[in-house]
């Protein structure tokens, strides 16, 4: 069979919904990560009640799911992220019957997930409306996941601590990963690029 045979003269060349969708989602990164470290982490503006709706929320279900053991959640001050050459947060610290088990610091709140998520969207073509509602179902879905993520690693940290180490650096971040590209590719189905060439076709006047 033979192959098609360009025309001398042409080059292909990136499209530019391509292009601009790239260069929109390069540009909120920086401005997100200036806005972030300048503005929201010292003060904790966006982290401190996002990581305590988690902290909270996660300690009551596992109360509700949990038969006689008895969990309480506490705010306490987080000295690792000072360690690393941060500033002193706060990481809500659960306990089983008295005793600590797992704290819920900053980095598990879901906040960069979120963003992540959002940003992806915003960036994308199609309606307003429709971004709008995908945002704010996915932002559910992402806490209500990330809840069910720290009970579970508490729920393995009492049981079976062997486990602990692969399910919160490998299984969980997969299964988060894996919901985020699932609500994606949900918003990219009835989305697309702009057809360049059909935009620049003459139109017939009616």
């Amino acid at each position: 069979m033979a192959e098609p045979v360009e025309k001398p003269g042409t080059k292909k060349t990136i499209p530019r919904p391509v292009l601009l969708f790239v260069g929109k989602g390069i540009l909120l990164f920086i401005v997100w990560k200036l806005a972030y470290i300048g503005l929201f982490r010292p003060g904790r503006v966006l982290d401190d009640p996002l990581t305590t709706t988690v902290g909270v929320l996660t300690t009551k279900c596992l109360n509700v799911t949990s038969g006689a053991d008895r969990y309480t959640v506490r705010k306490i001050a987080d000295t690792a992220s000072a360690d690393m050459g941060g500033t002193i947060g706060k990481s809500m610290e659960i306990y089983r019957d008295g005793g600590p088990t797992l704290k819920v610091a900053d980095p598990c709140n879901g906040l960069e997930l979120m963003v992540l998520y959002a940003g992806f969207l915003v960036c994308y073509p199609g309606p307003a409306r429709r971004k709008l509602s995908f945002v704010a179902a996915g932002w559910l879905l992402i806490m209500g996941v990330n809840i069910l993520r720290c009970m579970l690693l508490v729920l393995i940290f009492v049981h079976s601590r062997k486990y602990l180490d692969f399910s919160h650096h490998f299984f969980f971040t997969l299964v988060v990963y894996a919901l985020i590209f699932w609500l994606w590719w949900l918003f990219t189905r009835r989305a697309s690029f702009p057809d360049r060439a059909a935009a620049d076709r003459p139109r017939a006047n009616l």
